[in-house]
């Protein structure tokens, strides 16, 4: 018996000084008004990216932390196609769809125009997002706190378990921050080492919150701190 499949639809459209992102999941329909304050181009590419990414993961419109397995996603927009093959030369929109090139890197995309689909209910389902940076992708690991991830950062984590699927790649990320990473004594400034104990994972940490990079250490058990000897976690 196969999985169901949710189906989560992203239409656009510009209307004065914001986008108007009207998205339906099942029978379910909402609208969130976007409005743009970065200063970009390609502000409708923008919309689209921040409202889907807003939905996946802060309203949490399919369930909390919601991976890339059986999920599809349809959008109106062909630029985002783009995005996520990596064949876009648009440089400034890639951080903006972090979401698609890292958990959701394999999700099946479809692009489609038309918006007939959309009805008053939607209406009753409205929220409102202003962006004036990219959104962040979050790991939130226990005994640490939330930590942001990137695409580089992720496609490195992928490459260390011998390049398995994004789905795989995240599930490992999370089971590894929900068991609780302690920190470990780190030589080199600007960034914090968290040790796993039982997989002998090691993730590195930068100042600015972002996951840096993972390697597994057999050796470094031993001088985990004790839990008196660690210091404020900013």
């Amino acid at each position: 018996m196969s999985n169901q499949i949710d189906r989560l639809t992203i239409h656009t459209q510009a209307e004065d000084e914001r986008f108007v992102c009207t998205w339906r999941l099942g029978r379910k329909q909402g609208i969130v008004y976007v409005t743009v304050e970065a200063d970009v181009a390609e502000k409708d590419v923008v919309a689209e990216l921040s409202a889907l990414h807003y939905l996946v993961e802060d309203v949490q419109l399919m369930g909390d932390n919601r991976s890339g397995s059986s999920l599809e996603i349809t959008i109106s927009n062909p630029t985002i196609l783009d995005l996520r093959s990596g064949r876009s030369k648009k440089s400034h929109l890639y951080p903006y769809a972090v979401l698609l090139l890292t958990k959701f890197l394999e999700v099946p995309l479809n692009v489609e125009k038309d918006c007939s689909w959309v009805g008053e209910g939607a209406k009753t389902r409205e929220r409102h997002l202003s962006v004036s940076e990219p959104l962040k992708l979050f790991l939130d690991v226990k005994g640490h706190g939330k930590v942001g991830v990137r695409q580089h950062s992720f496609e490195q984590f992928r490459a260390r378990l011998n390049h398995v699927s994004a789905v795989v790649a995240w599930k490992e990320m999370q089971r590894i921050a929900k068991a609780g990473m302690s920190p470990i004594r780190n030589p080199e400034r600007g960034s914090t080492k968290l040790y796993h104990a039982e997989s002998h994972w090691v993730f590195v940490v930068g100042d600015d919150g972002y996951f840096v990079t993972a390697y597994t250490d057999f050796n470094v058990g031993k001088h985990a701190r004790q839990a008196g000897d660690t210091p404020e976690i900013r």
